[in-house]
């Protein structure tokens, strides 16, 4: 992991300046504040940005790159449970609000560029600029209700029907993704991925 020195006139904080814009009005000293406190960091492909009983204490918003989620089965297996593309933010909400240590795994699927941001230096902001806490309270509110729908969208479907369903409202995950990792979050193997795959083309 490596810490890079933030530059406020690079494409990618314009990109986290408008995602922050389309949350809440804030002025050009209000943004360029927050921005200031956010840190780029380099990550290599597979590496880990929180490991399974490490307390998740930061955000990070990803500039560019892929993460994935996981979480070991009692065999041994990795399980992915969610995945992050540019553009998403990044954390572990049950660590993150309480404080206890996550029992998941958050690692690179390709060399990632992530703007990261301490829980301390969130919650000061939170201080410092009130619309901060607003937007802060949003991103919690979407997060929970993503993992809210992932949840129970695939508890009624069959597996070709998870897939088509993937297919249609989330192809960049089996564009960029490895397959492995597509079966196990779909919950099932990738043999059979292999065959809906199969069966899907002829």
């Amino acid at each position: 992991m490596q810490f890079l020195e933030v530059d406020l006139l690079t494409l990618s904080m314009e990109t986290l300046r408008d995602e922050l814009l389309t949350r809440a009005n804030f002025s050009d000293e209000e943004v360029s504040g927050i921005i200031s406190k956010f840190k780029t960091v380099s990550l290599d492909k597979k590496e880990s940005f929180l490991s399974a009983g490490k307390v998740s204490d930061s955000i990070a918003y990803v500039e560019k790159g892929s993460l994935i989620y996981s979480q070991t089965s009692p065999e041994g297996d990795d399980i992915a449970i969610d995945f992050a593309f540019e553009g998403d933010f990044v954390t572990y909400l049950n660590s993150f609000l309480s404080d206890t240590a996550s029992d998941i795994d958050i690692t690179t699927n390709e060399p990632s560029i992530l703007k990261t941001l301490s829980k301390t230096e969130l919650y000061d902001l939170y201080q410092k600029y009130p619309k901060m806490e607003r937007t802060g309270r949003l991103l919690l509110e979407e997060g929970l209700a993503k993992i809210a729908k992932g949840r129970t969208i695939f508890q009624t479907m069959d597996n070709q029907d998870r897939y088509l369903f993937l297919m249609k409202h989330s192809p960049h995950i089996l564009q960029r993704i490895p397959q492995y990792h597509v079966a196990t979050y779909l919950g099932i193997k990738p043999e059979s991925l292999s065959r809906i795959r199969r069966n899907l083309s002829t």
